[in-house]
């Protein structure tokens, strides 16, 4: 993993770059999505979710665009598919991964 200090969204929650995955945030689950799910060639984005479908990090929420700027600048991403590893699955039908897919241009759906 690619532990970047200076790399954090705007309310200071760090963001980790990996050759696999991006992960926003710190938290324990998160960290253990990163390192213990067997990654099956797509890149992971890693973040807390909330019950609301909302991005929520220690020092404040994450924003969609937020996430796509922390995934465009992991220096492994290559611009392939894209999994989602959010903490609730209403994340995944939110606005998020709708942001995700047409900001980043994806062919897929997440």
């Amino acid at each position: 993993m690619d532990y970047m200090e200076d790399n954090a969204i705007p309310a200071g929650d760090p963001v980790t770059h990996g050759p696999t995955a991006t992960l926003i945030g710190s938290d324990g689950p998160s960290t253990r999505n990163v390192q213990n799910v067997l990654n099956a060639g797509e890149h992971d984005v890693v973040a807390h979710g909330s019950r609301s479908g909302f991005l929520e990090m220690p020092h404040g929420d994450v924003n969609a665009g937020q996430l796509v700027d922390a995934v465009r600048n992991n220096p492994h991403y290559n611009a392939g598919p894209l999994r989602g590893r959010f903490s609730f699955p209403s994340v995944e039908r939110g606005y998020v991964v709708w942001a995700l897919v047409y900001q980043l241009d994806l062919k897929q759906e997440l």
